[in-house]
């Protein structure tokens, strides 16, 4: 779990998290204890994780997790049209698949092409596109993350 740290907290904070302190701001922000608490990761639930910040535009971020088993050579879609979303992108970073019944992972091509990883992208359909081109079944981990 990662943790943010403040910087001159008094002595009777705990050194392991942040803490709400009053401001006069009159932005929106999330409070120091919510941002602590966004760090899991909850499988086919939808998450608000931040704020999107573009000039005067400002949009909540959310994650939603979504597991797949895929079998050899075989592409499946997923209908994300209910999310509702104004932009999406699956984060690269946090995603990943593995081989059923096996315990290691490997990354995905996320851009086409021929890899025995396989597939994934959303098209312009709403579509997540998952192929997998090996020749073993394979447990895919997508984290996609929108602004509505």
């Amino acid at each position: 779990m990662m943790l943010i740290r403040k910087t001159q907290q008094p002595s009777n904070y705990p050194s392991n998290s942040i803490h709400d302190a009053y401001s006069e701001s009159q932005t929106d922000i999330y409070s120091c204890n919510y941002i602590n608490n966004q760090n899991d990761f909850i499988v086919d639930k939808e998450v608000k994780i931040g704020k999107w910040v573009e000039g005067n535009i400002v949009k909540d971020i959310y994650r939603k997790v979504i597991i797949k088993n895929v079998n050899s050579n075989t592409q499946i879609q997923e209908d994300l049209s209910s999310l509702n979303y104004s932009s999406i992108w699956i984060n690269q970073a946090k995603s990943f698949n593995q081989y059923s019944g096996n315990s290691s992972t490997s990354s995905i091509n996320w851009y086409g092409g021929t890899s025995d990883y396989g597939l994934c992208y959303v098209n312009s359909s709403n579509v997540l596109n998952i192929k997998n081109q090996s020749t073993a079944s394979r447990k895919y981990y997508i984290v996609l993350e929108y602004t509505k």
